[in-house]
């Protein structure tokens, strides 16, 4: 944990904004009054407590160093710029499934651009050797309960660049996924699920901010990767 950021206790006397509220498996409630509260996992550590800034909140830190995602991109058949999101199903954003950008949380041991490479693997079934980072710092996912403890922690976004052959054009929707013939060798369930859209409308469909912050630093630096030969 950063030594600059550090969650304190709580008077018992002081005023609360958060409630705590524990439920047991019988569906008993009690309610909590904690000076502090930490849930951990392999993750990373929830924190409920006094913020240096004299208020109760949560704080989340990520463990090993945050997390890396991927932006898949490509060009449609007018040569408009395709960006790939994965649709899949987060409860926690609505009942019906949702675009969002793929990756997930550092593994024990891992540096970032393993993780990029593993969970870009888990999540499409394709190997992403060739994947370029996408310049600028890391970032948070929220900047109220999110803990940074340094420059190299945060979340690392990359780009890869998938070629117009590889993809076609989605009987179901207006958008691209991969080719049934395509030499990636996406298995047909993953095939469906990573859609490629025009920039544009994959800015506005997506509810994932993730996804926009990558988004809006892949299209900052969309020069130096033309640059790099995807053009």
């Amino acid at each position: 944990m950063s030594k600059q950021f550090q969650m304190k206790q709580i008077p018992e006397s002081a005023k609360r904004a958060w409630k705590a509220t524990a439920t047991d498996c019988a569906g008993r409630s009690v309610e909590l009054l904690p000076g502090q509260l930490e849930i951990e996992s392999k993750f990373g550590i929830l924190t409920y407590g006094k913020h240096p800034m004299g208020y109760d909140t949560l704080s989340f830190h990520e463990n090993d160093g945050g997390g890396a995602v991927t932006l898949f991109y490509s060009y449609g058949e007018d040569g408009q710029l395709l960006l790939g999101l994965l649709l899949e199903n987060r409860p926690n954003l609505g009942p019906k499934p949702v675009l969002c950008i793929v990756g997930g949380f550092v593994d024990p041991g891992e540096n970032h651009s393993q993780t990029q490479k593993r969970e870009a693997a888990e999540e499409t079934g394709i190997k992403s050797n060739h994947a370029m980072p996408i310049p600028g710092k890391k970032f948070a996912s929220n900047r109220s309960f999110s803990v940074l403890a340094n420059e190299k922690e945060g979340i690392a976004a990359y780009a890869l660049f998938v070629n117009e052959n590889d993809i076609e054009r989605n009987p179901i929707g207006e958008c691209y996924c991969i080719t049934k013939s395509s030499s990636l060798k996406v298995s047909e369930k993953l095939r469906q699920k990573l859609l490629f859209l025009p920039y544009n409308e994959a800015i506005n469909m997506t509810v994932d901010g993730i996804a926009l912050a990558t988004i809006c630093r892949f299209m900052n630096s969309f020069c130096q990767f033309c640059k790099s030969g995807h053009n």
